[in-house]
């Protein structure tokens, strides 16, 4: 365990990303109630894209806990990411479906972003629309 965690970490343990799903269809967003816990998880996932936007693998897989099953496969799916691509933009992203339960909460995220894919002749930028499924779970309660 690290002796040094910041407040969302204190709420939110480990992040574990189940599943990548793409749709070309929008999707209906429930409302959201606010409380503390939202916003702890907002906070999180918007640090999670500012990472993920820099290329800073080792603070993004600080996210997940040494425990945690996903930890192996999602470094080599960052590390790929950041390999192929060139440059990420994360220009917005929005949280749906955030369902807190206990020690544990599931949230869709919707994120646009510009991604410069790696090519030795041009580089090739394209506008993609990702929809992430994220499990978390706070170890410390």
């Amino acid at each position: 365990m690290r002796s040094r965690k910041s407040p969302a970490h204190l709420l939110i343990g480990i992040l574990l990303l189940i599943s990548i799903v793409w749709f070309d269809h929008p999707l209906r967003f429930s409302s959201l109630a606010q409380s503390k816990d939202d916003d702890a998880i907002r906070a999180l996932v918007g640090r999670f894209f500012e990472l993920y936007q820099q290329k800073d693998l080792d603070k993004l897989i600080s996210f997940w806990s040494e425990k945690s099953s996903f930890l192996a496969e999602n470094k080599k799916a960052l590390q790929k990411d950041f390999a192929d691509y060139e440059k990420i933009v994360v220009k917005s992203f929005d949280i749906s479906k955030l369902q807190v339960d206990g020690d544990k909460a599931t949230l869709r995220v919707v994120a646009e972003m510009a991604i410069t894919k790696v090519n030795p002749t041009k580089p090739v930028e394209s506008v993609e629309k990702k929809i992430q499924t994220i499990g978390l779970i706070n170890e410390d309660r």
